[in-house]
């Protein structure tokens, strides 16, 4: 039960960084590829940041050994990566 609790936990913030990352690499310049309306970049950030936060609570849900120790130092690792994506975010380069 721990392991599923550490898993649905991680999920979020392994998201939020995902996002910022991707949102931060595509201020970076022009998107290429496709042709691009205004919605179809966010959805494909959204979509790609849950694929990545599912892969990555999945992995280290399944890789842990002691989830109760983990689950401990959750809260605070989950204020500051969403606080650090957030202010990454909200910086104009």
């Amino acid at each position: 039960m721990q392991r599923l609790i550490l898993a649905v936990s991680l999920f979020g913030p392994a998201a939020a960084a995902s996002y910022a990352i991707q949102r931060l690499l595509d201020a970076q310049g022009e998107p290429t590829g496709i042709l691009l309306t205004t919605h179809i970049p966010y959805y494909w950030r959204a979509g790609m940041a849950g694929l990545h936060g599912l892969a990555i609570a999945i992995l280290l849900a399944s890789l842990v050994r002691q989830p109760a120790y983990w689950l401990r130092y959750l809260p605070i690792t989950t204020v500051v990566i969403v606080g650090l994506s957030a202010l990454a975010m909200s910086v104009r380069p």
